[in-house]
């Protein structure tokens, strides 16, 4: 990417907007002040164009030579994605098209655009906050429904509207603390009352709840692996819960050597569970290998679920927590059961309940439990938090209202407290862009994809 610095807003980029290689339609898109006049020069003798209205155009090489019929469309800034001028030129998707507009773009004047320079642009020019412009790439590398939902919430503007609002209303209880240092008849009168602690109450319990609710692990993905003695119920268990033969499944010990990964995950939560070779010390050669990245996998994962045969219980012997679970209950009595049950706690490991890959009875449920340790329920979809910058940011204001809270005890001077205030609001501001560096900026545009 072209770092922020080195960057010119008075240059015209271009760069294709949708994948490479062949497709149906291919779109190249210009953003800047030359963008207009590129696009007449690649279609030269059209009439002028409307903006927001498509229009049909012969894109002619330097030659004047036909190569392609597109259709073109003027967003004139600053009603634009980008707060310029923008022209989307909707070509044929042959690559060969498409590289060769890119390549008259440029000889017109263009430059090819970085990485996010776009989204960049839109933030620089204000038409975008940096939350929202984080909100482009989430919604771009969202994998579900719920991921691109969270992301285009956020997008609207949903998490930077309750930020401004708590940041406004800190700054106003700030503004009232400096009024009475430059005027001490001030109807405030020592520089704060019962009124603004009530209110950084209220902003505190947001805050609060804001960081609770945050799921900065959502896009990131997170790793099960299933252990346990070999003919345990493992692979049944995953081709259970993927509903199809996905593992091959044998009465002979050691199935399983390779471990085998599937994707489970919903939600806001990507996860996948690792089936392993079942662990037992008596193996050699090719299943002893497979043990060993069985106890790799293990140490890896973000969960490791060990199952015991409610037949022949065979315990953990990993150097990690883990979720104990009871396999193959449909062969084993109440009792028994509850002895097997008694011993986890003996033992102290985590139970989490008992499964029969024969008859269903606890594997959905147990599959509910992954997905409630991993994506616990929302108070509120529309102001959720998924990025790590967010979280440290709401964190900090949370932590310059306990600073002002403890130097009001301690009978520090207005300046002081108003100081500690004004160190939260800035914290919050910087969730939207304001008082950041230039390679903060690098680093979150660098992770866009060209185009966007």
């Amino acid at each position: 990417m072209i770092p922020i610095a080195e960057q010119s807003t008075k240059d015209t980029i271009v760069a294709r907007a949708t994948s490479s290689g062949a497709g149906a339609i291919g779109i190249v898109r210009l953003s800047g002040p030359k963008a207009l006049d590129i696009a007449q020069k690649l279609t030269p003798g059209h009439a002028e164009r409307k903006s927001h209205q498509f229009a049909l155009g012969v894109i002619r090489d330097l030659e004047g030579r036909a190569v392609d019929e597109a259709m073109l469309v003027e967003m004139h800034g600053p009603r634009s994605y980008t707060g310029e001028d923008i022209v989307e030129i909707h070509l044929h998707g042959a690559r060969t098209i498409v590289e060769s507009v890119l390549s008259l773009c440029q000889e017109h004047g263009a430059r090819l655009a970085g990485p996010g320079e776009y989204t960049l642009r839109a933030y620089l020019n204000g038409r975008l906050d940096l939350a929202q412009a984080e909100a482009v790439g989430e919604l771009v590398a969202s994998q579900n429904e719920s991921q691109s939902s969270v992301a285009l919430a956020q997008l609207k503007g949903g998490l930077s509207r309750k930020v401004k609002i708590l940041q406004r209303d800190i700054e106003a209880v700030v503004a009232d603390m400096q009024a009475v240092l430059d005027f001490p008849e001030y109807p405030t009168g020592e520089g704060y009352v019962g009124g603004h602690l009530n209110t950084l109450k209220k902003i505190e319990e947001e805050i609060t709840n804001l960081v609770s609710d945050a799921r900065v692990e959502f896009g990131k993905g997170r790793r099960v692996a299933l252990c346990g003695a070999p003919n345990v119920g493992k692979s049944s268990l995953i081709n259970r819960w993927m509903g199809e033969e996905r593992v091959l499944v044998d009465g002979a010990p050691g199935t399983t050597r390779d471990p085998i990964e599937v994707e489970l995950g919903r939600g806001l939560q990507r996860w996948s569970v690792w089936d392993t070779a079942g662990i037992r010390s008596e193996a050699e050669g090719l299943e002893k290998r497979g043990i060993e990245m069985a106890r790799e996998r293990a140490l890896a994962s973000d969960l490791v679920v060990w199952l015991v045969c409610g037949v022949e219980p065979q315990w953990p012997d990993l150097d990690c927590p883990v979720w104990v679970v009871g396999s193959k209950m449909d062969l084993v009595s109440s009792g028994e059961r509850q002895e097997i049950e008694r011993e986890a706690a003996k033992r102290q490991l985590e139970w989490k309940g008992w499964i029969s890959n024969i008859s269903g009875e606890g594997v959905q449920e147990l599959r509910d439990i992954f997905e409630l340790h991993f994506d616990p329920p929302l108070s509120s979809e529309e102001t959720v938090v998924v990025k790590e910058r967010h979280l440290e940011l709401l964190r900090a204001a949370g932590e310059g209202i306990q600073r002002f809270y403890k130097a009001a005890q301690e009978g520090m001077t207005l300046d002081v407290l108003s100081y500690e205030l004004e160190d939260a609001a800035r914290a919050l501001g910087m969730i939207l862009g304001k008082d950041v560096d230039e390679a903060l900026l690098d680093r979150i545009f660098s992770e866009f994809c060209i185009g966007k």
